[in-house]
Parts: structure tokens; C-alpha cells; sequence
């Protein structure tokens, strides 16, 4: 019996796209739609987190590293403003070195699309790693002008990962009608 598993990227990036556009938002009305954010970063958490899982299990080891990388810590990053919040241990310093921070891996995880050409996964990544600087930074110095350039940013990066969830998408619909 043949053993089948889909492309789990569809539905990893669909909901990173989910929250990538919801922290856009987010930062260019307001604070009013932080609950909304704050479920999309739980969302996109799990759905990364999983999607990931099931990358590994098929054998892709480059999108199970990126999905389960940006999964967990936005997983982690659902806690910090939830339970992190509530024991008092949000400031903007930490919340602007946790986005900092998170530059690194993303440059890594970029660094292999890059050199394979793969343009709007590399468009995704800068405009991420774009995003996380301006978050961070802006947070860190209190600058509301760069929390905006940051929302653009957002709204930029969630158009090219759900064009990259497109494609998955398009992808798995012809395989599967091909093999019917």
C-alpha cells in the first residue's frame, strides 16, 4: 500500500502568512487589534510547528528546519506576552531583543534559498528579517514610526509567503490529480 503524505508547507505557510499579516495590521491601526494578533501568533505557532513535523517525516530537512524554527518560537513568543506578561516579565527591552534576536536563525535559514536562486522565498526572508529589525528596533528606542515601517513590512512578507503557499498548494492539487 502506498504511503502518501502532502505538502505540509501549504498549511505551515499559510498560517505564518496569517500572522505575518495580522502583526502588519497590528502595527499600522493599532493596539485595538492585538488580541486578534496575539491569536494569529498561537496559530501560526502551531501550524509552522506542525507542518514542520510532517516536512521531517517526508524528508525535507531544509522546510522542516525553517517551519519548526519560526513554529516554535513564535509558540514561545504567545507565552512570553501571555503567561510572560501576567508574571510581569514583558518590557521593551526584552520584547525588543527577543524580535532582534531572531534575525540570526532567519539569515541562516535564508542563506541556502539565496544561493539557489529560489527569488520569493528570498524576497520572504529579507522582508522578514526587514520586519523584525524595524519591530525590534522601533520597540527598543520607542520609535512608533518604525513600528509602521515594520507593519508594511509585515504586509509585504505575509503577500510572499502565501504566494510561496500558493505555489505548495497549486503543486499538491497537480500531483494528487495525477496520480487519480
Amino acid at each position: 500500500m502506498k504511503e502518501r503524505i502532502g505538502d505540509s508547507s501549504v498549511f505551515g505557510l499559510s498560517t505564518f502568512g496569517f500572522a505575518l499579516a495580522m502583526l502588519g495590521l497590528e502595527l499600522l491601526i493599532g493596539q485595538s487589534l492585538a488580541g486578534a494578533t496575539l491569536y494569529a501568533v498561537l496559530v501560526a505557532g502551531l501550524g509552522e510547528t506542525l507542518g514542520g513535523l510532517f516536512a521531517l517525516v517526508r524528508g525535507d530537512g531544509y522546510l522542516a528546519g525553517v517551519l519548526t524554527t519560526f513554529g516554535l518560537w513564535l509558540i514561545g513568543y504567545y507565552f512570553y506576552l501571555t503567561q510572560g506578561a501576567a508574571a510581569g516579565a514583558v518590557s521593551d527591552e526584552s520584547t525588543g531583543a527577543l524580535v532582534l534576536l531572531l534575525i540570526a536563525p532567519l539569515l541562516i535559514l535564508a542563506y541556502p534559498a539565496m544561493r539557489a536562486g529560489r527569488v520569493v522565498l528570498s524576497v520572504a526572508f529579507l522582508a522578514i528579517a526587514l520586519t523584525l529589525g524595524a519591530v525590534g528596533i522601533g520597540t527598543l528606542a520607542g520609535q512608533n514610526s518604525l513600528l509602521q515601517i515594520g507593519g508594511v513590512l509585515s504586509l509585504i512578507s505575509a503577500a510572499a509567503i502565501w504566494y510561496l503557499a500558493a505555489e505548495a498548494g497549486q503543486h499538491s492539487y497537480a500531483e494528487a490529480h495525477a496520480e487519480a
